[in-house]
């Protein structure tokens, strides 16, 4: 039996009461008549469950290699100088990045004494280099590091013999390009251990990673951690373990370590461990998380299982680490809402209007911008304006407004009713007489008046519009911006700049303020603005510097936009008003449906043909302005571009003089006159074929404005397309947005496409159901404009103007919008219109908005190759499978016939051997006869018709030479295209070309011929590539020749694996004859190097006599990632291109 479940009664806590004094007066009463029911105590009812045969622990502990647990591990402030000791080790990760990225302690110092760096002359075409020469020399005089790095390498500077480092540092970065040795940066920096220096300060391509000094102190962004795994039989009987699966989650990472375990079979209390080495970063705040599922199975009995985790945070403080954040709330009680993205864009039109407020900015009479054209006049005068201005307004002799109002202020111009026809406004300086400008406008809103929102009239802009019947249509929304700003860091903090900007314009927040903070403090500065919800968006930005105790600068930035044509209504169409019953529909149609699936019907646009592939005839440039080093295109060895001075301009609208001129023959002259930045030019001299090389000088416009001044920009490119050129590349300040080739046609960035607009009045069809209706006014207002950054308002009120629709009726029409083919972007339009009851003459106002989204964002189709992570000469951090980048390459082989396409396909240029022909080929050309060539076996040509230029197809009739036998071929044929005609051993044949009509023979005959075609070799021979007036013999076989102007290629697709770690593809896309495919890869693994995956191939029929000095191209680009760490990718790409030459395939 098994113990009590519980202890004895305890003794009692105080003494037994004296005896009695005297024998009691009666004798004891009766003995119990019964024992007691039940014990005092109840012995257990059952024993305790034991555990069942089989159970399994799983432990996992985790330390430093210094023995101290993980969750222990203290914050890092990343200090270097904590004692101002000099130092004597520094460790650089290197990752290829500009000087303006760079962010540092000693910043504060750039291109002074402490912190200079330099992104030289060569830097862009350093950018995309794998490996680099970095030269690191102390002002000593001393080389500490010299040698090839890739991305993610660490560089050691080491102090020789215990001594200390140099006070200053200086890191040269070269490489070997194309063109030779490259100049990439220069950096240099303060390493004596008097100036600042904090881990992740980043100098240019180099970022501190770990320092120690002569006092013994040090720190280091990467610590070495140990993880201990141990598995326990805590069960009764023998197990195996059949799985021990480990899972980490930074970086992600899950394997079975079972095979690691030195015992797999666990006696009955016997355990196992193992131990597993990490390195961690402990200069990013962050969580490691581990955890470890094991599975054992006795023999015999049911398999058990456990899990275990262990979980633990690091953080970085820097000492000097501030935030700023912004917030922005509404103060106007007009908006149904309370944040600033609630705002909508408002209607532009003012429409029988009862008050008009103006925002006044100093501005002149021609800076004017409405369509008040026949109402409005404007004069300036010359006066001084030094502060407040005094409006004037008036009509007949009421005044409106005799208002004082500062640059940027309000004025309201008011009435009980409708304002009248003319207001006559004049602006003079406050308490003077002198006039600055007047000028007069229609306030109204009435029919023909044509007042907008943001009409410009002289100095004054209209913001706000209220309407008879209480309407408002507004600008401007009053609000308050909260910049919180917050020491994030561990030491107090001086704010010495607190700057914003808003749309473009800037304000210093903090002004002369001196303002200190304390760790972990945090403050809201508040500033009342003003929202113009007008302009479709607000884009604020905030940044912040400040200084820690021991000097080191920090900043943020923070940044708060609002889309306020998003918040638009949905594409159902609203009336805001109900006087009269019209309602507006829109849509969108592509310039081509052909092409879109079943199932779409929108905007979107045909596929991109991004990369041109045959010389141009024609090409379109767009100015954009600014400096060399926004080049961006695959020619580094085929392009150049230098700077003069700061380089061309970057404003919108300033003039410059651009001259284009082919390399070889300056004197050939594509272009050249002014151009201004935004706007195309183009490159044509009328030749019909531009030079392979171009020059283009981009200068500024001379004193007399028709001819070019001082050079600032001088470039060339290759643009006859046998090298790379996509839409979209630039070249310095300019860049290719269109072409025309044979080949291709018009290929553009800019598409047009249409928008329909549907208006009824009342039930489509229902003549009973309404009053006539006469539309009055029509706006749409969108963000199509240029690169689909700024908004643009389309006016088609004289489109629809005085429209009158009958109940039931509809009325339709289109406008062509212009939208960027090259760019993925999300579209609104908002289409406002205006009509009016003619029965009651009240006023209705409809609207309707449509998105969409179209364009495809260019993907480059030969993508640069992503750098790897190469071995370097330091063996820190200790490199492990997940912390290297994968290495791919795509592969495109071609084979013809079982063999490989450069040594089976060959021009076919064959004399026949003297069997006749069975068959013939031949393709039309559209030569005349007079353009025969070498050809022996043609008897007469004849030309009774020219051939017109541009013809795309014939009509061709081969029989015997007396046009009596046959006929051997009759049918269509299209230019350059190769067809058969079966002469059956015919010797001698006639020929005749007509024109198409309706897909058939025409009766216009262009072409008669005779030809011999016996094959006497002594005589009359029959060579392929022979021109038979508008026919080219490109091939024939006879019983003992075979030889074709077409031939199969079959073009195979692969990837291959050249890392050790496993690697798994997950895209790929092939351009193929123009045509660009996708191809699904999944979750392709290659386990090993050299491992291969076909991903596809491709098979078509090329014309060999087109390939002639004509390149025919294919690419391949493949992305992956390294299978142990999705964040490590990598990409390839390959071309591949058939051109014959001779008599040889290239």
């Amino acid at each position: 039996t098994s113990p009590p479940t519980q202890p004895p009664t305890a003794p009692p806590t105080s003494p037994p009461t004296a005896p009695p004094t005297s024998p009691p007066t009666q004798p004891p009463t009766a003995p119990p008549t019964a024992p007691p029911t039940v014990p005092p105590t109840a012995p257990p009812t059952m024993p305790p469950t034991p555990p069942p045969p089989c159970t399994v622990d799983v432990e996992i502990d985790c330390v430093t290699v210094d023995g101290l647990p993980c969750e222990d591990i203290p914050a890092t402030n990343g200090q270097c100088k904590p004692d101002l000791s000099p130092l004597t080790v520094l460790e650089l990760q290197y990752e290829f990045r500009s000087c303006d990225d760079s962010v540092n302690s000693q910043e504060g110092d750039r291109d002074g004494d402490l912190y200079s760096c330099t992104d030289e002359d060569d830097f862009n075409q350093c950018e995309n280099l794998d490996e680099m020469l970095v030269d690191c020399k102390g002002s000593n005089n001393v080389d500490y590091f010299n040698g090839l790095v890739a991305p993610g390498a660490i560089i050691p500077i080491i102090a020789a013999d215990e001594t200390i480092l140099a006070s200053q540092l200086t890191c040269m970065i070269t490489a070997f390009g194309a063109s030779g040795l490259l100049n990439c940066q220069t950096v240099s920096f303060d390493t004596s251990g008097a100036q600042d220096l904090v881990l992740t300060d980043t100098f240019g391509s180099f970022a501190l990673v770990s320092c120690a000094d002569s006092g013994g102190n040090g720190a280091d962004c990467f610590e070495d951690i140990i993880y201990t795994y141990t598995l326990e039989n805590v069960g009764s009987i023998e197990m195996d373990i059949t799985q021990a699966l480990r899972t980490l989650t930074n970086p992600p990472k899950q394997e079975d370590l079972i095979n690691l375990f030195p015992i797999k079979t666990l006696q009955v209390g016997q355990s196992t461990s193992i131990s597993e080495n990490k390195t961690i970063d402990v200069c990013t705040d962050a969580t490691y998380e581990v955890d470890m599922y094991v599975e054992a199975d006795p023999p015999g009995d049911i398999n058990c299982n456990d899990t275990d985790s262990f979980k633990f945070n690091v953080t970085f403080e820097r000492p000097c680490d501030v935030q700023i954040d912004i917030a922005c709330a509404l103060t106007d009680d007009s908006v149904d809402g309370t944040e600033c993205s609630d705002i909508q864009v408002p209607i532009f039109e003012c429409t029988n209007t009862t008050e008009l407020r103006f925002t006044y900015e100093e501005g002149k009479c021609e800076e004017s911008d409405h369509e008040q054209d026949d109402e409005f006049s404007c004069t300036d005068y010359e006066c001084t304006i030094d502060g407040d201005v005094t409006i004037l307004c008036e009509s007949e002799g009421t005044v409106f407004c005799n208002c004082t109002v500062a640059e940027g202020g309000l004025i309201v111009i008011t009435s009980q009713l409708v304002l009248p026809d003319n207001l006559a406004c004049t602006i003079s300086p406050k308490d003077s007489n002198e006039k600055c400008q007047d000028f007069v406008l229609n306030p109204s809103g009435g029919s023909g008046s044509n007042l907008n929102l943001k009409d410009k009239f002289g100095s004054l802009t209209v913001e706000t519009c209220e309407e008879e019947g209480g309407n408002i249509n507004n600008c401007l929304f009053d609000a308050e911006f909260t910049y919180r700003i917050s020491n994030s860091g561990s030491s107090e903090l001086d704010v010495t700049a607190i700057n914003r900007t808003c749309n473009g314009d800037g304000r210093d927040l903090l002004g002369d303020a001196d303002l200190t903070l304390s760790p972990g403090q945090a403050i809201d500065i508040q500033e009342p603005g003003r929202i113009d919800a007008c302009a479709g968006y607000l884009e604020k930005t905030a940044y912040i510097e400040g200084v820690g105790e021991d000097g080191e600068i920090c900043f943020d930035e923070a940044k708060f936009n609002a889309d306020f044509l998003s918040q638009m209504p949905s594409m159902t169409p609203t009336e805001t008003r109900l006087p009269c019953n019209i309602t507006l529909d829109s849509v969108c149609q592509p310039p081509d449906e052909s092409w879109l699936p079943d199932n779409q019907t929108d905007c979107a646009l045909p596929p991109l043909q991004d990369l041109c592939s045959e010389r141009p005839a024609v090409m379109v440039m767009r100015y954009n302005g600014g400096p060399c080093d926004q080049s961006d295109n695959l020619q580094p060895d085929k392009s150049g571009c230098v700077d003069v001075g700061d380089g061309p301009p970057t404003d919108k609208g300033v003039v410059s003089w651009i001259t284009v001129t082919a390399t070889k023959d300056p004197g050939i002259t594509y272009f050249n006159g002014p151009v201004a930045v935004g706007d195309n030019f183009e490159l044509d001299d009328g030749g019909g074929r531009v030079e392979a090389d171009m020059t283009v000088i981009i200068s500024e416009v001379d004193s007399s404005g028709t001819g070019p001044g001082l050079t600032i920009q001088d470039q060339f490119f290759h643009s006859s397309c046998s090298q790379n050129l996509f839409l979209k590349d630039r070249f310095g300040s300019v860049q290719l947005v269109a072409w025309l080739n044979g080949l291709q046609g018009f290929v553009t960035c800019f598409v047009d496409v249409e928008f329909s607009f549907a208006i009824v009045n009342g039930e489509l069809g229902n003549p009973s159901d309404t009053s006539p209706a006469t539309l009055l006014s029509f706006f749409t207002l969108t963000n199509l404009i240029g690169d689909g950054d700024g908004l643009e308002l389309r006016n088609f009120t004289d489109i629809v103007y005085g429209k009158t629709l009958q109940p039931g009726e509809l009325y339709e029409f289109e406008a062509i919008f212009t939208i960027d083919a090259t760019v993925r972007r999300f579209y609104t339009a908002i289409s406002n219109l205006v009509g009016r009851n003619d029965d009651t003459n009240g006023i209705c106002r409809v609207s309707s908005v449509l998105s969409f989204t179209a364009g495809a964002d260019l993907t480059p189709v030969f993508p640069t190759k992503a750098p790897t992570v190469s071995p370097t000469s330091t063996a820190f951090p200790t490199v492990d499978p997940e912390s290297v980048d994968c290495d791919i390459d795509a592969e495109i082989t071609c084979e013809s016939n079982g063999k490989p396409c450069e040594s089976s396909l060959k021009f076919p240029t064959v004399t026949c051997n003297g069997d006749v022909p069975n068959t013939m080929e031949f393709m039309f050309t559209g030569k005349e006869c007079m353009d025969t060539i070498a050809s022996e076996a043609l008897k007469d040509c004849s030309d009774e018709n020219v051939i017109p230029d541009g013809t795309e197809s014939v009509y061709v009739y081969i029989s015997d030479d007396k046009f009596k036998d046959g006929p051997f071929f009759s049918g269509v044929v299209s230019k350059n295209e190769i067809f058969t005609a079966n002469v059956g051993g015919e010797g001698k044949l006639g020929i005749q070309i007509y024109n198409v009509a309706n897909g058939v023979q025409g009766d216009l005959l262009y072409q008669e011929m005779q030809t011999d075609t016996k094959c006497e070799t002594d005589k009359k021979q029959l060579v392929t590539a022979d021109l038979f007036g508008a026919l080219q013999l490109t091939g024939f076989a006879s019983n003992s020749q075979s030889v074709s102007g077409e031939a199969s290629i079959t073009l195979s697709y692969s990837v291959v694996n050249n890392d050790r770690y496993k690697t798994t593809i997950d895209g790929a896309n092939a351009y193929m004859s123009y045509e660009t495919t996708f191809f699904p890869p999944g979750s392709i693994e290659l386990s090993k190097r050299g491992e291969d995956y076909l991903l596809g191939t491709y098979t078509k029929d090329v014309n060999l006599f087109e390939l002639v000095n004509q390149k025919e191209r294919y690419s391949l680009s493949v992305t992956g990632f390294n299978s142990n760490n999705p964040v490590r990718n990598c990409s390839d790409a390959v071309a591949y291109s058939v051109e014959i030459q001779g008599d040889t395939l290239v």
